[in-house]
């Protein structure tokens, strides 16, 4: 409780407003303020309530449906300090027949308690509420326009982030290929990757393979204008020639997007060849890239649908390797054959028989 005392504490305000605040962890930072309300203009029945201990929502059992929820328990309304905190709120609401109601979770977050609480009360109204999604849906719908964007590209590109900047179960395909060495995340800094950021690696071989070039700076630029910062790595494979054709139509596709700023500065592009790059450093590109595209197996849609094909198939395949056979090797001294059965503590491996010799078990 004490460590946790630490970092959270949680308030309880007027309005049935809930207030959570992140203590900050160094003289630099600020403390983070976290505003919670849970709105509804129908008519609601009792009191608003709430639950910051996670273990007594959830249950011991830890079930799908939480055990506060599913027994209708009353929720314990404590604003203390607590082992595993969480926050919980709960609200009951008269629904007539046949009406329909609608309820709004409003969250608020800022480093000054003075403009959560501002936000709090300012979207405790169903009008302005209404307003501020027709407004966001219009900026979306502009920006998509000015992008060039279709419903099927934001979709792909949203498929991408969520293996980018979150846990990547692909990434493990790659990992089983690479060598079982220590990775020195400064290596990359000569190339100007500082590899704090997420890394979306894109190996290029042919002038054929341009079309998703052009595709994943499209999906660059639609990540900077939502805020979220990935380094860009395009990795030429070009064979070493003279004229760099493929060098030259990645330059030019960078120009034509008007990207150019962006090349070589955190959250940018970087551009590095084959043949100015040493083996053991890309193997650690490899290790660090949160998603890695090969041009030359199809755009990005085609390498995410085969890299999740094939991670379906190995899960798929888990637990179903044959189990290997197993003799006695160890026999008691009277050569007698010992039933598995009447071991003690048998663990699969072996065991102890009666008079208490060891007995164990290995493949054929």
């Amino acid at each position: 409780m004490a460590f946790n005392n630490l970092f959270l504490t949680f308030e309880k305000l007027e309005n049935e407003n809930i207030l959570v605040k992140r203590k900050k962890r160094g003289a630099n930072q600020k403390d983070i303020y976290l505003g919670i309300a849970f709105y509804t203009e129908h008519e609601t029945i009792g009191e608003f309530e709430i639950e910051i201990d996670k273990e007594k929502f959830l249950g011991k059992k830890h079930s799908l449906i939480p055990e506060m929820v599913k027994d209708s328990k009353p929720y314990s309304q404590n604003m203390g300090l607590v082992t595993d905190p969480a926050l919980a709120t709960k609200r009951t609401i008269k629904i007539m027949p046949g009406e329909k109601i609608t309820f709004d979770l409003i969250i608020c977050i800022s480093d000054q308690k003075d403009i959560v609480l501002e936000l709090l009360e300012k979207y405790k109204n169903t009008n302005v509420i209404t307003k501020t999604f027709e407004l966001a849906r219009a900026k979306v719908e502009a920006e998509s326009i000015y992008l060039g964007l279709k419903g099927t590209d934001i979709e792909k590109y949203q498929k991408l982030l969520s293996y980018t900047i979150f846990n990547n179960p692909l990434k493990k395909l790659i990992l089983n290929i690479l060598p079982k060495r220590i990775y020195s995340q400064n290596n990359l800094w000569k190339y100007g990757i500082s590899g704090d950021l997420p890394i979306i690696l894109v190996k290029v071989e042919d002038l054929n393979d341009m079309y998703v070039v052009r595709d994943i700076l499209k999906a660059h630029e639609y990540f900077r204008s939502k805020n979220i910062k990935i380094d860009l790595v395009i990795l030429n494979n070009e064979e070493n020639s003279y004229d760099q054709y493929v060098n030259y139509e990645i330059e030019n596709a960078i120009l034509n997007k008007q990207m150019e700023y962006l090349k070589n500065i955190s959250g940018g592009i970087f551009i590095i060849n084959i043949n100015q790059i040493d083996k053991d450093d890309i193997e650690l590109l490899e290790f660090k890239s949160n998603v890695i595209i090969n041009a030359k197996n199809g755009d990005i849609k085609t390498c995410i649908d085969d890299l999740e094909e094939e991670y379906l198939k190995e899960i798929k395949n888990i637990g179903l390797d044959a189990k290997p056979e197993y003799v006695i090797q160890e026999e008691i001294s009277n050569n007698q054959n010992i039933n598995i059965s009447d071991l003690k503590y048998y663990n699969e491996y072996g065991g102890f028989s009666e008079n208490r010799i060891r007995i164990y078990n290995k493949a054929r």
